[in-house]
């Protein structure tokens, strides 16, 4: 049995998601250009320069995953 949601809770939680989905798809093009900043806090997370891409890949695999409506 399908819920009912209101118009004003149905708009909130696209904001959130939309909101959400934004900052992690900035975040994986900016592990594919590799600014400075990203370079220096993943070394400091004590992970190498070349776990970027990998993680920029995985990243933007399951934000597009995480934004497709589901049917």
């Amino acid at each position: 049995m399908p819920v009912e949601i209101s118009k004003p809770a149905l708009w909130v939680g696209r904001f959130f998601s939309g909101s959400v989905g934004f900052l992690l798809l900035l975040d994986a093009v900016m592990k594919f250009v590799k600014p400075a900043q990203v370079v220096d806090a993943t070394l400091a997370l004590g992970l190498t320069e070349s776990n970027i891409l990998p993680l920029g890949i995985i990243l933007l695999v399951s934000t597009l995953i995480y934004l497709i409506p589901r049917t």
